[in-house]
């Protein structure tokens, strides 16, 4: 009585087998069929497990339509520099078209010459030494304008003067006047820097 249902059950299993094999060998469909199932053989589903709690994202904040690009206010344009001060060039070097001191010249002719002397910003006495030689002649020193000092009207031969030199900021130049009244006149001097 043990070993009938085992033949049964070795029987049912080749069943479906025998089945298939003759419905492919006639080109007949498939009969549908069931087998018994052995309660002992399922299996059960693994225990369900609860489902992944997945964390909710924070609202989002409303999107706000971008704000047009702000120009910045354009920079305004840098102040002009200031006016360039007055300054002294070195004393053994003049400005362009002016004699230094330290100087000596000659020139002959009748008329008046006017030299610019460049003397610089250091006050001190300045000394004019001259040869008019026998027509006379007449030497004056001007500075803004005003006789500092001078032969005091036609001369002739040789001499000297001088005077302080106490310049006003950023004017530091003399002019030396000769006047030769008559034809053929010849004259020199020579000035010196101030000490």
């Amino acid at each position: 009585m043990g070993e009938r249902p085992t033949k049964i059950v070795t029987r049912l299993t080749r069943l479906p087998a025998l089945l298939v094999a003759a419905a492919l060998l006639a080109g007949a469909p498939l009969p549908a069929f069931s087998l018994p199932v052995d309660p002992a053989d399922q299996t059960l589903p693994p225990p369900s497990t609860p489902p992944k709690e997945v964390p909710k994202e924070p609202p989002r904040a409303p999107s706000i339509p971008p704000k047009a690009a702000v120009q910045p206010a354009p920079t305004p344009p840098p102040p002009p520099p200031p006016p360039p001060r007055a300054v002294a060039p070195p004393v053994n070097q003049p400005p362009p078209g002016q004699l230094p001191c330290n100087w000596s010249g000659d020139s002959g002719g009748q008329g008046v010459t006017r030299n610019r002397h460049y003397l610089g910003d250091k006050p001190g006495f300045v000394t004019i030494n001259y040869n008019l030689y026998v027509k006379p002649d007449a030497i004056r020193v001007m500075y803004r304008g005003k006789e500092l000092a001078g032969t005091g009207g036609p001369r002739s031969g040789r001499g000297g003067f001088g005077f302080d030199w106490k310049p006003v900021a950023g004017d530091y130049s003399i002019d030396v006047i000769v006047t030769g009244e008559m034809f053929g006149t010849q004259w020199t001097y020579n000035l010196s820097c101030p000490k």
